[in-house]
């Protein structure tokens, strides 16, 4: 796995020897195409739709075109969104699948703004998606003022 530029079409130098003398080098065409157990997706997966283990499968695939980023194991793609639609018999890729943000684009948050002992709640709303200590943009509902935050956990974000 991973074998990056050692599949594909390439070319190789050969010797044509007598005994111990070389004799000639040539350039020789090779192809070499690569066949492995990767996932893929057993009917079409819409882009955005959280990925099931009914919507998946390991099957033997030719991988020959594929970069380093095939996915292998079914719990490397269970759980995980597809970023855009994928065809039925596709094989997946790990750049088109993301986690599941705890915070979604458009959600209602909770903003808690610390400084020192001073904590103040104010009701937000995610301008961005974002996971666990990720900054994500905020719009403050009271101000209409757009904030960055860090994701503190489900539905709020923390300011220091």
């Amino acid at each position: 796995r991973k074998i990056g530029i050692m599949k594909g079409k390439f070319w190789i130098t050969a010797g044509i020897y007598n005994g111990d003398v070389l004799y000639r080098s040539v350039m020789v065409p090779v192809r070499v195409r690569t066949f492995e157990r990767a996932v893929v997706a057993r009917k079409v997966i819409k882009g955005g739709k959280i990925i099931t283990p009914a919507d998946v499968a390991v099957e033997k695939k030719e991988t020959t075109t594929f970069g380093d980023d095939v996915v292998y194991s079914l719990n490397d793609a269970v759980g995980k969104r597809a970023k855009m639609t994928l065809k039925a018999g596709s094989i997946l890729k790990e750049r088109i699948l993301e986690e599941i943000p705890l915070i979604e684009r458009g959600e209602r948050v909770t903003i808690i703004v610390i400084k020192g002992d001073v904590v103040v709640k104010v009701p937000g709303r995610a301008m961005q998606s974002g996971n666990k200590e990720d900054f994500i943009l905020v719009l403050n509902l009271n101000s209409n003022k757009n904030l960055f935050a860090q994701v503190g956990g489900d539905k709020y974000v923390v300011i220091r």
